[in-house]
């Protein structure tokens, strides 16, 4: 892609409260000011993510809280901070789950998993919105469920018990997809390439950010 993505994430950040910016993965040459955490994105997209989490996590200059986004997430207004939202029940969420593809198998088996931890009423967490974790505690799980897929806010946020906040996902597919979100919003490949979010987008992030080089 053109990173159209990732220079409005990170216009955004005006809305949150941040000290540095960490990316992990690969860094487009127009960023500045960040901390860049090279990965190989070798693999599959789930598996591309969980990496670039960790090698994150890994980094000593990472604080122990910190907020995760994908270079797909927007913060449509100002939020002093940022609860854990999800939606709903997790078995009933893989019974609606309109994708029937590895996501719901990731999804299925991380299910499988809390249930051998005896978490009978998880919360599905898959939610494309940012989220605070600890990085001592992603380091923690990813060892302690090494080599099997997971679905890792799913897994952490009832592992650890974070509760919050049920929340309709936010994230557009297509152009019949209102874009009229006004706290959090995301946008699929196909979705960011569309005149209506850019031109939005525009409007609500004129300005380049101080990650932009000029």
């Amino acid at each position: 892609g053109d990173s159209t993505e990732l220079r409005f994430s990170l216009r955004s950040l005006s809305n949150l409260p941040r000290r540095r910016v960490f990316i992990a993965g690969d860094c487009p040459r127009w960023v500045q000011a960040v901390t860049h955490v090279p990965v190989a994105q070798a693999a599959s997209k789930y598996e591309n993510s969980l990496a670039n989490i960790l090698a994150a996590c890994r980094h000593p200059d990472l604080t122990d809280d910190f907020i995760l986004m994908n270079d797909d997430f927007y913060v449509m207004s100002p939020k002093a901070s940022i609860p854990a939202f999800h939606q709903g029940d997790l078995q009933a969420y893989i019974d609606r789950c309109p994708h029937r593809d590895r996501y719901l198998d990731l999804i299925v088996q991380t299910k499988h998993l809390l249930d051998e931890e005896g978490i009978t009423d998880a919360k599905f967490y898959g939610i494309h919105i940012p989220t605070v974790l600890n990085k001592h505690k992603v380091l923690e799980l990813s060892e302690r469920f090494a080599g099997k897929p997971i679905m890792l806010r799913t897994l952490y946020h009832n592992v650890y018990g974070s509760g919050g906040i049920e929340w309709r996902d936010v994230k557009k597919y297509s152009a019949y997809d209102s874009i009229l979100e006004p706290d959090f919003l995301s946008s699929s490949d196909l979705y960011a390439q569309l005149p209506m979010f850019r031109n939005h987008m525009q409007k609500r992030f004129p300005e380049p950010c101080y990650y932009e080089k000029q």
